[in-house]
């Protein structure tokens, strides 16, 4: 099992309570740390605190949309993947997305809880061996 510093951290941005209480329900795993936030100003605060491996933003949110807010963490955080998550088909806003903020992969509300999990572990996987490669070189 991995050491508490080396479990990855997630963050859930979504300005409805109710969906980062599921999300939060659904993504409970020892293997990662969960952190939520209910809106782009206090993801980023976040984000300034301490490095976060992924996060999963939805798109429509007041004051900064996800769009915005995941261009700026392209922009902080380059190494850190993005997810949209939508209760919106509006096509041309993820396209946008997914073009300008470099979405790695985007999901519809409701998802599907064991097609989320997979993208994530996946995801997850991947920043592990980046983080073991890190290390190797600093050795």
């Amino acid at each position: 099992m991995a050491s508490e510093q080396l479990k990855p951290t997630i963050l859930l941005v979504d300005d409805e309570v109710m969906v980062l209480k599921a999300l939060r329900r659904v993504l409970a795993n020892p293997q990662w740390h969960l952190l939520t936030a209910e809106g782009g100003a206090q993801a980023l605060e976040i984000m300034a605190r301490q490095p976060v491996a992924l996060i999963i933003s939805d798109l429509r949110m007041p004051e900064m949309s996800g769009l915005e807010l995941l261009n700026e963490i392209k922009r902080l955080y380059p190494e850190t993947v993005r997810i949209v998550l939508t209760g919106y088909a509006e096509m041309d806003v993820v396209v946008k997305a997914i073009n300008q903020g470099e979405v790695y992969r985007f999901f519809t509300k409701p998802w599907e809880n064991a097609e989320l999990v997979e993208t994530i572990q996946t995801v997850l996987q991947g920043w592990r061996e980046k983080t073991d490669q890190l290390s190797s070189f600093s050795e």
